[in-house]
Protein backbone atom coordinates (compact mmCIF):
# COMPACT_ATOMS: atom_id res chain seq x y z
CA UNK A 1 0.00 0.00 0.00
CA UNK A 2 2.61 2.46 1.38
CA UNK A 3 4.65 1.75 -2.87
CA UNK A 4 0.90 2.75 -4.46
CA UNK A 5 0.85 5.98 -2.07
CA UNK A 6 4.04 6.77 -2.69
CA UNK A 7 3.96 6.13 -6.63
CA UNK A 8 1.00 8.41 -6.80
CA UNK A 9 2.46 11.32 -4.74
CA UNK A 10 5.30 10.98 -7.32
CA UNK A 11 3.72 10.77 -10.11
CA UNK A 12 1.34 13.78 -9.20
CA UNK A 13 4.82 15.84 -8.41
CA UNK A 14 5.72 14.73 -11.74
CA UNK A 15 2.79 16.14 -13.31
CA UNK A 16 3.52 19.70 -11.35
CA UNK A 17 6.97 19.92 -12.59
CA UNK A 18 5.69 19.34 -16.24
CA UNK A 19 3.55 21.86 -15.77
CA UNK A 20 5.36 24.72 -14.11
CA UNK A 21 7.52 24.03 -16.66
CA UNK A 22 5.54 23.94 -19.79
CA UNK A 23 4.53 27.81 -18.13
CA UNK A 24 7.00 28.70 -18.56
CA UNK A 25 8.50 27.54 -21.52
CA UNK A 26 5.39 26.76 -23.74
CA UNK A 27 7.50 26.07 -26.76
CA UNK A 28 9.59 23.36 -25.74
CA UNK A 29 6.65 21.02 -24.40
CA UNK A 30 3.34 21.44 -26.85
CA UNK A 31 0.00 19.82 -25.43
CA UNK A 32 -2.24 18.40 -28.06
CA UNK A 33 -5.46 18.56 -26.63
CA UNK A 34 -7.13 14.99 -26.97
CA UNK A 35 -9.81 15.15 -29.79
CA UNK A 36 -13.47 16.07 -29.05
CA UNK A 37 -15.57 13.28 -29.88
CA UNK A 38 -18.41 15.38 -31.02
CA UNK A 39 -16.47 17.30 -33.46
CA UNK A 40 -14.77 13.96 -34.82
CA UNK A 41 -17.96 12.64 -35.61
CA UNK A 42 -20.39 16.21 -36.54
CA UNK A 43 -17.92 16.73 -39.40
CA UNK A 44 -19.19 13.52 -40.97
CA UNK A 45 -22.20 11.01 -41.47
CA UNK A 46 -21.15 9.29 -38.07
CA UNK A 47 -23.08 11.52 -36.01
CA UNK A 48 -26.90 9.39 -36.48
CA UNK A 49 -24.40 6.33 -36.05
CA UNK A 50 -22.57 7.19 -32.89
CA UNK A 51 -25.94 8.07 -31.38
CA UNK A 52 -27.60 5.00 -32.51
CA UNK A 53 -25.01 2.69 -31.04
CA UNK A 54 -25.39 4.55 -27.68
CA UNK A 55 -29.73 3.68 -27.17
CA UNK A 56 -30.19 0.86 -25.42
CA UNK A 57 -33.50 -0.01 -27.65
CA UNK A 58 -31.90 -0.54 -30.50
CA UNK A 59 -34.61 -1.15 -33.65
CA UNK A 60 -35.20 2.64 -32.20
CA UNK A 61 -33.10 4.86 -34.10
CA UNK A 62 -32.12 8.81 -33.82
CA UNK A 63 -34.24 9.90 -36.61
CA UNK A 64 -37.35 8.83 -34.34
CA UNK A 65 -36.05 10.75 -31.27
CA UNK A 66 -35.62 14.10 -33.79
CA UNK A 67 -38.98 13.57 -35.30
CA UNK A 68 -40.65 12.84 -32.09
CA UNK A 69 -39.15 16.47 -31.13
CA UNK A 70 -39.93 18.35 -34.00
CA UNK A 71 -43.36 17.33 -33.81
CA UNK A 72 -43.63 18.20 -30.22
CA UNK A 73 -42.41 21.51 -30.67
CA UNK A 74 -44.34 22.05 -33.77
CA UNK A 75 -47.25 21.63 -31.33
CA UNK A 76 -46.35 23.78 -29.32
CA UNK A 77 -46.04 26.60 -31.67
CA UNK A 78 -49.02 26.02 -33.45
CA UNK A 79 -51.10 25.96 -30.26
CA UNK A 80 -49.68 28.97 -29.48
CA UNK A 81 -49.07 31.19 -32.86
CA UNK A 82 -51.92 29.43 -34.62
CA UNK A 83 -50.63 29.69 -38.13
CA UNK A 84 -46.86 29.36 -38.68
CA UNK A 85 -45.87 30.70 -41.60
CA UNK A 86 -44.75 33.95 -40.40
CA UNK A 87 -42.71 33.38 -37.05
CA UNK A 88 -39.30 32.85 -37.11
CA UNK A 89 -37.99 30.40 -34.95
CA UNK A 90 -33.77 29.86 -33.44
CA UNK A 91 -32.40 26.74 -32.67
CA UNK A 92 -29.37 26.91 -30.17
CA UNK A 93 -27.17 24.46 -30.01
CA UNK A 94 -28.08 22.92 -33.06
CA UNK A 95 -25.69 20.83 -34.08
CA UNK A 96 -25.75 19.16 -37.74
CA UNK A 97 -29.22 20.40 -37.74
CA UNK A 98 -31.39 17.48 -37.73
CA UNK A 99 -34.63 19.14 -36.25
CA UNK A 100 -34.41 21.51 -39.14
CA UNK A 101 -35.68 18.91 -42.17
CA UNK A 102 -38.92 18.97 -39.97
CA UNK A 103 -39.51 22.50 -38.95
CA UNK A 104 -37.39 24.76 -41.32
CA UNK A 105 -40.34 23.96 -43.72
CA UNK A 106 -42.94 24.83 -41.43
CA UNK A 107 -41.96 28.59 -40.12
CA UNK A 108 -41.20 31.79 -42.02
CA UNK A 109 -37.69 31.91 -40.78
CA UNK A 110 -35.16 29.35 -38.88
CA UNK A 111 -31.74 29.83 -37.99
CA UNK A 112 -29.96 27.62 -35.93
CA UNK A 113 -26.18 28.27 -34.37
CA UNK A 114 -23.69 26.15 -32.59
CA UNK A 115 -20.01 26.17 -31.40
CA UNK A 116 -18.92 23.73 -33.30
CA UNK A 117 -18.06 24.76 -36.82
CA UNK A 118 -18.27 21.18 -38.70
CA UNK A 119 -21.90 20.81 -37.36
CA UNK A 120 -22.46 24.20 -38.53
CA UNK A 121 -20.79 23.66 -42.09
CA UNK A 122 -23.02 20.02 -42.30
CA UNK A 123 -26.12 22.16 -41.39
CA UNK A 124 -25.50 24.03 -44.17
CA UNK A 125 -25.10 21.76 -46.85
CA UNK A 126 -28.09 19.35 -45.68
CA UNK A 127 -31.15 22.10 -45.02
CA UNK A 128 -31.07 24.51 -47.54
CA UNK A 129 -34.62 25.78 -45.92
CA UNK A 130 -33.19 26.66 -42.55
CA UNK A 131 -30.04 29.55 -42.02
CA UNK A 132 -27.23 28.49 -40.38
CA UNK A 133 -24.22 30.22 -38.17
CA UNK A 134 -21.63 29.27 -35.74
CA UNK A 135 -21.54 31.37 -32.36
CA UNK A 136 -19.03 31.92 -29.39
CA UNK A 137 -21.16 30.00 -27.00
CA UNK A 138 -21.63 33.04 -24.60
CA UNK A 139 -23.56 35.54 -25.92
CA UNK A 140 -26.43 34.92 -29.25
CA UNK A 141 -25.64 37.27 -32.20
CA UNK A 142 -28.81 38.47 -32.34
CA UNK A 143 -30.89 41.88 -31.04
CA UNK A 144 -33.35 41.59 -28.43
CA UNK A 145 -36.55 40.50 -29.40
CA UNK A 146 -35.87 38.96 -32.65
CA UNK A 147 -37.16 36.20 -32.54
CA UNK A 148 -40.88 34.60 -32.00
CA UNK A 149 -39.54 31.27 -30.61
CA UNK A 150 -36.13 30.25 -29.45
CA UNK A 151 -35.76 26.68 -28.64
CA UNK A 152 -32.70 24.18 -27.21
CA UNK A 153 -32.80 20.65 -27.60
CA UNK A 154 -30.71 18.22 -25.28
CA UNK A 155 -28.09 20.93 -25.60
CA UNK A 156 -28.26 22.34 -21.50
CA UNK A 157 -26.98 19.27 -20.10
CA UNK A 158 -23.89 20.40 -22.21
CA UNK A 159 -23.66 23.43 -20.27
CA UNK A 160 -21.46 24.25 -16.66
CA UNK A 161 -23.81 24.33 -14.06
CA UNK A 162 -22.66 27.84 -13.64
CA UNK A 163 -23.45 29.24 -16.96
CA UNK A 164 -26.27 27.83 -17.35
CA UNK A 165 -28.44 30.69 -16.13
CA UNK A 166 -26.43 33.41 -18.15
CA UNK A 167 -27.37 30.25 -21.37
CA UNK A 168 -31.16 30.68 -20.46
CA UNK A 169 -30.94 35.02 -20.52
CA UNK A 170 -29.25 34.82 -23.11
CA UNK A 171 -32.57 32.94 -25.29
CA UNK A 172 -35.04 35.07 -23.39
CA UNK A 173 -33.12 38.16 -24.42
CA UNK A 174 -33.43 37.55 -28.35
CA UNK A 175 -37.07 36.34 -27.60
CA UNK A 176 -40.15 38.60 -28.37
CA UNK A 177 -43.08 39.74 -25.41
CA UNK A 178 -45.39 37.17 -26.10
CA UNK A 179 -43.30 34.24 -27.88
CA UNK A 180 -41.99 31.02 -26.64
CA UNK A 181 -39.15 29.93 -24.82
CA UNK A 182 -38.49 25.81 -24.99
CA UNK A 183 -35.92 23.75 -23.75
CA UNK A 184 -36.17 20.11 -24.24
CA UNK A 185 -33.93 17.52 -21.62
CA UNK A 186 -32.93 14.44 -20.66
CA UNK A 187 -35.00 12.79 -17.90
CA UNK A 188 -32.65 11.92 -14.94
CA UNK A 189 -35.02 9.99 -13.77
CA UNK A 190 -35.33 7.48 -16.41
CA UNK A 191 -32.79 4.92 -16.03
CA UNK A 192 -32.80 4.01 -20.00
CA UNK A 193 -32.28 7.85 -20.72
CA UNK A 194 -29.21 7.79 -18.38
CA UNK A 195 -27.90 4.44 -19.76
CA UNK A 196 -27.91 6.13 -23.64
CA UNK A 197 -26.09 9.18 -21.84
CA UNK A 198 -23.64 7.10 -20.26
CA UNK A 199 -22.95 5.34 -23.58
CA UNK A 200 -22.39 8.54 -26.01
CA UNK A 201 -19.37 9.45 -26.89
CA UNK A 202 -19.81 13.33 -26.93
CA UNK A 203 -22.45 13.23 -24.07
CA UNK A 204 -19.15 12.64 -21.62
CA UNK A 205 -19.01 15.32 -18.93
CA UNK A 206 -23.04 16.29 -19.33
CA UNK A 207 -24.89 17.07 -15.83
CA UNK A 208 -28.18 16.22 -16.21
CA UNK A 209 -30.90 18.39 -14.97
CA UNK A 210 -34.56 17.35 -14.53
CA UNK A 211 -37.63 19.97 -15.31
CA UNK A 212 -37.76 21.19 -12.25
CA UNK A 213 -34.27 22.88 -12.12
CA UNK A 214 -34.99 24.27 -15.81
CA UNK A 215 -38.12 25.45 -14.99
CA UNK A 216 -36.61 27.82 -12.19
CA UNK A 217 -33.93 28.95 -14.90
CA UNK A 218 -36.30 30.32 -17.18
CA UNK A 219 -38.57 32.13 -14.91
CA UNK A 220 -35.09 33.30 -13.18
CA UNK A 221 -33.83 33.89 -16.78
CA UNK A 222 -37.39 36.32 -16.96
CA UNK A 223 -39.46 34.22 -18.36
CA UNK A 224 -42.95 33.93 -17.05
CA UNK A 225 -43.93 30.36 -14.64
CA UNK A 226 -42.96 27.81 -16.70
CA UNK A 227 -45.16 24.53 -17.50
CA UNK A 228 -43.18 21.22 -17.89
CA UNK A 229 -44.24 18.11 -19.03
CA UNK A 230 -42.56 14.06 -19.84
CA UNK A 231 -42.53 13.31 -23.26
CA UNK A 232 -41.23 9.96 -24.88
CA UNK A 233 -42.67 6.97 -23.10
CA UNK A 234 -42.75 4.50 -26.16
CA UNK A 235 -40.47 3.98 -28.45
CA UNK A 236 -42.47 3.52 -31.53
CA UNK A 237 -44.55 6.43 -33.65
CA UNK A 238 -48.17 5.38 -33.08
CA UNK A 239 -51.01 8.24 -33.23
CA UNK A 240 -52.46 5.95 -30.04
CA UNK A 241 -48.85 6.39 -28.05
CA UNK A 242 -49.11 9.95 -28.65
CA UNK A 243 -52.36 9.86 -27.32
CA UNK A 244 -51.39 8.31 -24.09
CA UNK A 245 -48.24 10.08 -23.60
CA UNK A 246 -50.67 13.18 -23.39
CA UNK A 247 -52.19 11.66 -20.25
CA UNK A 248 -48.81 10.81 -19.01
CA UNK A 249 -47.04 14.27 -19.30
CA UNK A 250 -47.03 14.53 -15.71
CA UNK A 251 -45.14 11.21 -14.60
CA UNK A 252 -41.63 11.51 -13.80
CA UNK A 253 -40.75 8.55 -16.30
CA UNK A 254 -41.00 9.63 -20.26
CA UNK A 255 -37.03 9.86 -21.49
CA UNK A 256 -36.66 13.27 -21.49
CA UNK A 257 -39.07 16.29 -20.82
CA UNK A 258 -40.11 19.34 -22.20
CA UNK A 259 -40.12 23.16 -20.52
CA UNK A 260 -42.40 26.10 -21.53
CA UNK A 261 -41.86 29.96 -20.59
CA UNK A 262 -42.86 33.47 -22.23
CA UNK A 263 -40.79 36.05 -21.97
CA UNK A 264 -41.78 38.76 -19.31
CA UNK A 265 -42.52 42.29 -20.60
CA UNK A 266 -38.99 44.04 -20.18
CA UNK A 267 -40.53 47.41 -20.50
CA UNK A 268 -42.53 47.29 -17.60
CA UNK A 269 -41.02 49.52 -14.88
CA UNK A 270 -39.14 51.32 -16.68
CA UNK A 271 -39.79 55.32 -17.21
Amino acid sequence: MKHDVDSVRQASYDRGLQGRFRQHHPWCCPVSEPPDPFEEVASSDRYEAAINRSLPISHVGHRFYVKAKADLLLEALSGHFGNLDGISVLDVGCGVGAVQEFVGVRVGRSVGIDTSEPSIIHAQAEHSTSEFDVYDGTRIPFDDDTFDATFAINVLHHVEPGDRERFTREMMRVTRVGGMVIVFEHNPFNPLTRMAVARCDFDDGGVLIGARGVSRLLESAGGTAATSRYVLFFPFDRAVARTVERWLGWLPMGAQHMVVAHPRDRTRGQP
